[in-house]
């Protein structure tokens, strides 16, 4: 514990064999950006936890923060490995849309609140999707998303559903 950076190297078995790596409980504020020598590791991971880590991403799809949480959905997306992602207590405002197709099986999303604008109602129709798979027992194409029905808008109090089948919030 008491990582203050993402980790450039971590040792991967000659065999290629896929990793569960948990960097939770750490003071990780940012993430790599994986074009350079390093992080080739990422391309094993099944299962990455950084939970309970300082990012603490701005609200703002402009922010360079949310451009570093991006590029590692990038990193991961390559091994095309990942499975599990474990983001809650990382203080995340914004979730890219790269993630709804990463093929995840499960996510816990971060802090239970998201920026609820224009930039996230597709949020809602992967909420939904998910929902309607699990009803209809298809889970091979199902994300498991962690306690989505209890997010929360940021600075609104709202629920993140009744935020968006909220005929005023969009002006209709």
């Amino acid at each position: 514990m008491g990582l203050e950076y993402f980790p450039k190297y971590i040792p991967v078995p000659k065999d290629g064999a896929k990793l569960v790596v948990s960097l939770a409980h750490n003071n990780i504020a940012s993430f790599p950006d994986c074009d350079g020598k390093g992080y080739e590791w990422l391309l094993n991971v099944t299962s990455l936890n950084i939970e309970d880590n300082p990012v603490n991403i701005k609200s703002s799809l402009d922010d360079v923060e949310f451009c570093n949480f991006d590029r590692l959905l990038r990193c991961l997306k390559h091994g095309e490995n990942i499975q599990h992602l474990f983001l809650a207590q990382t203080g995340i405002a914004y979730i890219p849309q790269r993630i709804e197709n990463m093929g995840l099986r499960s996510v816990s999303l971060p802090n239970h609140e998201l920026q609820c604008d224009c930039n996230t109602i597709w949020l809602k129709t992967w909420f939904q999707q998910n929902e309607r798979q699990e009803h209809n027992g298809n889970t091979s194409k199902r994300t498991e998303i962690e306690s989505y029905q209890t997010l929360y808008c940021v600075g609104t109090g709202n629920s993140f559903m009744h935020f968006f089948l909220s005929e005023m919030a969009w002006g209709i």
